[in-house]
């Protein structure tokens, strides 16, 4: 019985077949081919369930359309369905061995007499019918699968239910479509923002609400829609013995937030900055080992440094001595028995309470008969400055709506425009780089200057398997206007390491445009975390297609530029890698040049140029052989022409070069873990060549610049990072003949200006650092040959020897003055001579070269000076070789203040006023300078007399929006600078309007009539 019902349920469903056959063909005829939304991705079931539709088989019969107009509460209950015992339905079995000729097609039962069906058939519910032919579709679909096929539940979707796309939330660039409208960038997506891998605390979120407008995205963020959010936390000293303290992030920079969880021994109660609404940069956190010498000097940031005094004849205690800027600022003894003995601290006063700035921990004295030595192995430094942070504070855009113990949000207080192709700064270093793109891409991004690191998403191996691509690393190649990034790092866990070919590394050449886009494009491709040019395609107009990685080569892309430059005829238009362009003749019409290229100052090329034709003819190449082939390495595009009767003229507009100098991409090649695979035109492939553990504090080279950095916790967190070094400032140093026991200068500039602070070694030792002149006092006590070395962040090293002498006789006289005194202020000046320094009586002083006064019994004489500015001062006596000093008259007047507005409109003048103050006993006058964004932009003399406060008034229009740093004498405030106001041109039309409302209203009223008779009659 079982049976036949189940034969009789199948009539049924064929007779509703039979029903809505007709209509569902018409239907399906209706509809768009399309009915897939575009973007969406297909299944393969899907793609047979298109085709079988368009084929008049069974498995697309119904539209979803039609399944659609039935209401779902008809439909048959699922609960039903499974109600029905599967024993009474025809075992599949029995169904695959009917064969396929004897169902009865479509078209059949569409033909057979509707008579022959059971009347009470063809009056069904329309539901039940859609019903039936939902299952029936179902069953004829799965006879035209293969019968291997498995059949997922996703499958039996709708044919037009759209399928969701998973919009990402870990990359650094949202791109529209990709992200969602409301987006957070946090430590784990942008990588400048403050984070700690060993102890993984990361403070800061930055939260973006966008608005769909017209199918695409608003590109105003508007008022109180960017959201900034950072909460102080405790990190741990890299010194553990100290325990912790509290750290926060702020507008991507780390700063110190309080002691908090720091071992009492040390600091003896809890301290929070954010309640006293400050925050200072940590400057240094270091658990490295460091020996100290006596005569030698531990170097700290901020001008300070560490000095051994002396060590006790027990060696059991040490007297440190901390100076700034060469003055000595504290003293303490330190008798390393325990922790907070061991541990010297510099003080200041907070509210009240004392708050280390800087702390020095010694594990251990040693003092022998010739050397003694002090070991520390911890340092803890954080600034003399401090960042207010009080609500209504601003920031660029940013304005801190809150404090509330420990977190600081900030909202804008005006709307933001993404502009296309522009960096819009956001608050402090932090800006949004928006793509040169009708779509929406941008993404965070910090000014960094000097060498610094940049990280990916950081990865827990217990994921196993993470891939890093130019989203979510930073460091990986990556053009925002084009979309193009070509590298992919691939990595696959095994616990705690990375076997043996379990690291891929793939990158692949994309095409971008040229800026001087009548070129067409060219193929660039990443390697190394580092843009290279892999080829030109068949869409560059002044060459044929090439690919240089079928030389197994890369080449640096040097130039890409669209801006429009002039030559003048006998000057050169600089390239790079020693390539100068040059005008060698414009032809007697002026409507053609004749350009030579030179290297190293010998001409290599020349070409006849023709502006106006078509680009091949007004673009300029240099090629050179690669390979076989003769391939361009410098393109320049020649827009017009000038002939003169002075001077000829030519603009370029569009100059494109690569490197002359290749980089070898051979299979087999090693970089450090990693080995090249394969290259072809498609790529570059790598592996890594063995395995390697993830040890907790590790840091592993992967290949070249990138590494793998471990975190130092039991989570062995594992981020990517790329080191970028900046370019460094040239440095020199001058070193003079020295002479045992007399004091010689080491001068120390760049590009002719002191530099101060840099670090300056003697054999190896490090002995000291420059002061405000670049200077560094040495006094020999034996004769030989010293190298001398000079080192400072973001300059080049330096070295030089300095030879120094045995006198037989001490004839040598030497000046001893401060280095620097305030206008006005009596300073002393002592003659000696000898390794003794014995006082020389009767020395004639000149300032100078102005004689002032001759040295008493002690050697001294006192002066002071009115005149500001670096001087000279010298001392001679008959019979002795003469000796001389500079010493530096500083004006007493220093600024205190700037007031100005903190926000204004472009092509408004604004009046920026300097305060300042004398804090010396006689009056001066000084020139103070404004700059604006480090430009001189004016300046005013003052005259402040002593013990007074002055003011000085410039004036500064602001051309464009932006963000503007306004600096005198080295204070700054920065000033919001947005776009022109419209409200003139309003008023002026309300005026008009308002006008001409007036005279309609005369005239309808007969008054203008009126009043021009009154005219007339005068």
């Amino acid at each position: 019985m079982n049976y036949l019902r189940a034969r009789g349920l199948l009539c049924l469903l064929l007779v509703a077949m039979a029903a809505v056959l007709p209509m569902g063909a018409l239907a399906q005829d209706d509809a768009p081919d399309d009915s897939v939304p575009s973007g969406a991705e297909s299944s393969s079931r899907a793609g047979a369930e298109e085709s079988t539709a368009r084929d008049g088989t069974v498995g697309g019969v119904t539209p979803s359309e039609d399944l659609e107009e039935a209401p779902a509460e008809d439909l048959t209950p699922p609960e039903e369905l499974d109600d029905a015992p599967a024993e009474d339905l025809t075992p599949p079995e029995e169904l695959d061995d009917a064969p396929a000729e004897d169902v009865t097609p479509p078209e059949a039962i569409e033909d057979a007499p509707m008579e022959d069906a059971p009347m009470e058939d063809s009056a069904l519910p329309e539901a039940s019918m859609a019903a039936g032919v939902s299952s029936l579709g179902s069953s004829a679909e799965n006879e035209t699968l293969d019968e291997n096929e498995t059949l997922d539940e996703n499958e039996t979707a709708d044919e037009n239910e759209t399928v969701e796309v998973e919009l990402s939330t870990t990359d650094r660039i949202w791109r529209e479509g990709k992200n969602p409208a409301t987006y957070t960038w946090n430590p784990q997506t942008f990588s400048g923002f403050f984070y700690d891998l060993d102890d993984d605390v990361g403070t800061e979120t930055l939260t973006v609400h966008l608005r769909e407008s017209g199918g695409s995205y608003d590109r105003s963020i508007k008022e109180g829609e960017l959201e900034y959010e950072t909460k102080a936390d405790s990190i741990s000293f890299d010194f553990r013995g100290w325990g912790e303290y509290q750290v926060i992030g702020f507008m991507a920079q780390k700063y110190f937030a309080g002691y908090m969880g720091t071992d009492r021994d040390v600091v003896d109660k809890e301290i929070s900055l954010l309640d006293e609404e400050e925050l200072r940069e940590v400057l240094i956190d270091d658990d490295e080992e460091y020996t100290v010498d006596t005569g030698s000097v531990l170097q700290l940031e901020e001008g300070y440094e560490i000095r051994i005094k002396e060590i006790d004849l027990d060696g059991n205690k040490v007297w440190f001595a901390l100076a700034k800027d060469g003055e000595e600022v504290d003293s303490k003894v330190i008798d390393p028995r325990d922790l907070g003995s061991s541990t010297y601290k510099y003080e200041i006063d907070l509210s009240g309470e004392d708050l280390p700035l800087v702390m020095i921990h010694v594990s251990n004295i040693f003092s022998g008969a010739e050397t003694s030595l002090v070991t520390v192995d911890g340092i803890f430094q954080i600034s003399d400055d401090y960042t207010t942070v009080a609500s209504g504070d601003k920031y660029g855009d940013m304005e801190i709506d809150s404090i509330s113990g420990d977190t600081i949000r900030m909202t804008n207080d005006n709307s933001v425009s993404l502009r296309k192709g522009k960096s819009v700064p956001v608050m402090g270093d932090v800006s949004f780089l928006v793509a040169d793109s009708d779509e929406l891409r941008f993404g965070p991004t910090v000014k960094r200057t000097g060498s610094y690191e940049i990280r990916g998403t950081i990865v827990d191996p217990n994921v196993e398997e993470f891939t890093w691509t130019p989203y979510n690393f930073e460091g990986f190649y990556y053009d925002i206007d084009d979309d193009v990034g070509t590298e992919t790092l691939e990595v696959r866990f095994t616990g705690d390491k990375v076997d043996d070919g379990d690291l891929r590394y793939k990158t692949v050449p994309q095409s971008v445009r040229f800026e001087y886009d009548d070129w067409g494009s060219y193929n660039v491709i990443g390697f190394l975390a580092e843009k290279y040019f892999a080829g030109y395609t068949d869409e560059t107009e002044f060459t044929d297609e090439f690919s240089v990685l079928n030389e197994e080569e890369l080449r640096k892309v040097l130039m890409d530029d669209d801006e429009s430059y002039t030559l003048r005829s006998g000057a050169t238009f600089p390239l790079k890698e020693g390539y100068e362009l040059q005008i060698k003749e414009v032809d007697l019409e002026g409507n053609k040049v004749f350009l030579s290229i030179t290297k190293d100052g010998d001409e290599v090329g020349n070409k006849v140029v023709e502006p106006g034709r078509e680009v091949t003819g007004s673009t300029f190449t240099y090629e050179v052989e690669i390979g076989s082939e003769k391939v361009p390495i410098i393109a320049v595009h020649v827009q017009s022409v000038f002939r003169g009767r002075e001077e000829d003229l030519a603009t370029v507009e569009g100059i494109f070069q690569i490197s002359d100098d290749p980089r070898s991409v051979e299979e087999g090649e090693a970089y450090d873990k990693m080995e090249i695979d394969s290259v072809s035109d498609g790529g570059i492939e790598m592996r890594n060549d063995g395995s390697f553990s993830l040890g907790r504090g590790r840091t592993v080279s992967i290949m070249e610049n990138m590494k793998f950095r471990i975190s130092d916790s039991d989570k062995r967190l594992v981020v990517p990072i790329v080191e970028v070094k900046g370019e460094s400032k040239p440095m020199t140093i001058k070193i003079p003949d020295a002479v045992v026991g007399t004091p010689a200068e080491i001068l120390v500039t760049s590009d002719g200006a002191p530099v101060i602070g840099a670090l300056i070694t003697i054999n190896g030792d490090e002995a000291g650092t420059t002061d405000a002149d670049g200077v560094f006092l040495y006094s020999p006590s034996i004769s030989g040959s010293f190298d001398i070395e000079a080192k400072k962040d973001e300059y080049s090293e330096v070295k030089a020897v300095m030879n120094v002498t045995q006198i037989k006789e001490e004839r040598v006289l030497a000046v001893t003055t401060p280095q620097e005194v305030m206008k006005g202020e009596s300073f002393v000046i002592k003659a000696t001579i000898g390794l003794d320094q014995r006082p020389v009586e009767g020395a004639d002083i000149a300032f100078d070269d102005v004689s002032i006064g001759t040295t008493d019994s002690l050697g001294t004489a006192s002066y002071a000076s009115a005149s500001v500015g670096s001087h000279v001062i010298t001392v001679t006596k008959e019979g002795y070789e003469g000796g001389s000093r500079n010493i530096v008259v500083a004006s007493p007047i220093v600024v205190t203040g700037l007031d100005l507005p903190e926000t204004t409109r472009a092509g408004k003048t604004v009046k920026i006023t300097a305060t300042a103050e004398n804090g010396g006993s006689v009056s001066d006058n000084t020139t103070l300078e404004l700059k604006v964004n480090g430009v001189p932009s004016g300046s005013t003399d003052i005259t402040v007399g002593p013990g007074e406060t002055g003011s000085a008034t410039f004036e500064y229009e602001p051309l464009e929006p932006g963000v503007y740093t306004v600096e005198v004498r080295g204070v700054q405030r920065t000033m919001t600078v947005e776009e022109k106001s419209s409200a003139g041109m309003v008023v002026g039309i309300l005026i008009l309007l308002a006008a001409i409302g007036g005279g309609a209203y005369l005239y309808s009223t007969g008054k203008l009539k009126e009043i021009a008779g009154q005219i007339k009659n005068r």
